[in-house]
Parts: structure tokens; sequence; C-alpha cells
């Protein structure tokens, strides 16, 4: 029997979805993995002079799932990059259309069950802070194709996990700026969360067998929300949604030692309903906001 202590992560850039790679592979702390991989049944539909369900066949495998883990300088880069489609330029990352794809292996060590998860795009992304607690990232997968394997792990020596460096949580978040402007002490910043969909597609082709032959990009969708304490500050935020102008959103976030990112949004249109509570409430403004025009970015700086 298993268990689910003993279940790992890990994970190699892939350049055809056929091929496993030998070099290259890297352990990930997460907090949970639902990649999986799921066959549709289809029955036959023939006439038979009995009542009983005639038998199925497979004819389509989704392979896709979702990866949590906690926020941590430098260790999710690689994953950022994906769901950015794009690479880090002189450390800043932003939409791109560079497709990136990975083999990802789920192992279950102490019976040595192991299932590898191939051609892997990153469909979506999102990161949320909260008021108080740690800072999760989340990145949703959709991949082209699937092996298992009960005698022999598919990640060839793959480089440990760093779990010494330091969580990233709402205290290490600093001044939020709305069109640059420090929200401290003028609209208390509560919580924000930050999402992208790359809009994947799956393309089935004949001649593939049961999985897809290609995992295509639409246009991205980039929203998410900022909780405000209601003040004269935020409610101008809230006004420009009767108007339709944009709002830029910058959000620092550095952990213990130093090492930072910033994630900035030039430019979103905002939506959101005016604050209603008793009269022992704080009054809270939610922001919906969707950006526009202007791709966003997000800065690492080492300490």
């Amino acid at each position: 029997m298993s268990s689910g202590a003993k279940v790992v992560t890990r994970y190699a850039p892939q350049v055809s979805a056929d091929t496993v790679p030998t070099t290259g592979w890297q352990t990930l702390l997460v907090t949970g993995n639902t990649l999986n991989n799921t066959v549709d049944m289809t029955a036959s539909e023939t006439i038979t002079d009995d009542r009983m369900a005639n038998a199925g066949i497979p004819t389509r495998a989704t392979v896709g799932g979702d990866i949590d883990a906690e926020l941590q300088y430098g260790v999710l880069d690689a994953l950022l990059a994906a769901a950015f489609m794009s690479d880090w330029t002189s450390d800043v990352l932003s939409i791109g259309s560079t497709k990136k794809m990975f083999v990802i292996e789920k192992s279950f060590t102490d019976i040595n069950v192991n299932h590898a998860f191939t051609g892997c795009h990153v469909g979506a992304f999102s990161l949320e802070i909260p008021d108080a607690g740690k800072i999760m990232a989340k990145f949703t997968f959709a991949g082209l194709g699937y092996q298992n394997s009960k005698t022999t792990s598919f990640a060839t020596t793959p480089a440990a996990a760093n779990d010494t460096l330091p969580l990233m949580s709402n205290v290490s978040v600093g001044d939020v700026l709305i069109d640059g402007v420090a929200q401290t002490g003028i609209a208390c910043v509560k919580t924000f969360s930050f999402s992208l969909d790359n809009g994947l597609q799956a393309q089935s082709c004949l001649g593939k067998g049961l999985y897809v032959g290609a995992q295509i990009a639409t246009e991205s969708a980039i929203t998410g929300s900022v909780t405000l304490a209601y003040s004269a500050a935020s409610h101008d935020s809230w006004a420009k949604s009767l108007t339709g102008q944009e709002l830029g959103f910058e959000i620092p976030i550095t952990d213990s030692l130093g090492n930072q990112y910033v994630l900035e949004i030039p430019a979103a249109q905002v939506t959101g309903d005016i604050p209603d509570g008793g009269k022992n409430d704080l009054l809270e403004l939610t922001l919906e906001y969707t950006a526009v025009r202007v791709s966003p970015t997000i800065t690492r700086i080492p300490a």
C-alpha cells in the first residue's frame, strides 16, 4: 500500500513529446499534483437480442492536471517562463509565443510506480496572495502523451529539490503601487490575485492513436482581483470602471534573503461593486481586473 507522503514530482524540458529525455531532470517541491491520464470509452451501438450494454473501446485520452506549489525565489522560474510562453530576458519575463514542453513524472516511491506525462504545456497559471499566509502558485498543464513503469523511474539522475530557500508570504509583499502611487496609508491592500490563461486548444490528428497531436495556444487572457479597504483613494480606482479608464498595478515580493520578484500589470480595466456592510464592518472594495494592450511582466532581482 502507498502513502501520500511518498509521492515525488520531477520534471525535465522536452524537445519531442515522444522522447523522454535522459538529462535535465529536476525534483519539484509541490503541495499538490493532480496530473492524470483519462481515457474516454465509446460504447458500441450494435443492436443485440438482450438488454446488456455493449462493450466500449478507447477512443481518446486526455493528459492534464494541476501542480500547486508555495512560492520560492528561483524554484519555479522555468515553469513561469513556460506559462508566459517566453524566456527570461535580462531577468524580465513578458508574454510571448514560444511554447515550452516538459515531461513530468509523478512517482509513488514506496511502491515504485512511476507515471510520466509527456509533452506537457502550461495552459494556465495563477498566483494567490492572501492577507495572511503563504503565496501559492498553480500551474495547469495539458499534455500530449503518457507512459508508466512499475520497475524504473523515468527521471534520470534528477537534481534534488532546494528545500532551504525561504517561502514567500503576505509578509513578503512590499508597497503595492496603483498607477505608480503606493497604497500604504491611503488604501490598505488586503489580497491580490493574478491569473493567466493561454487559451490552449487540443488539436486531434489521425495517426496519433489515443492522444492529441498538438496543443495550440490562442489569445492569452490575463485577469485577477485586488481587495482594498474602502477609502477615497480606492474609490477613485473603482470610479475608472465607469469610464473604462485603465489602471496599473505593481506588486513587489521579497523573501527574507532579499531576493525579489516584481509583478507589474501596466494597463488593466476594472469592474467592481459598491461596498456594503453592517455598522460594525470594515468596508472593503474588490476590483476584478483584465489586463489589456500591454503585456504584464515579472522581474526577478536576486539579493
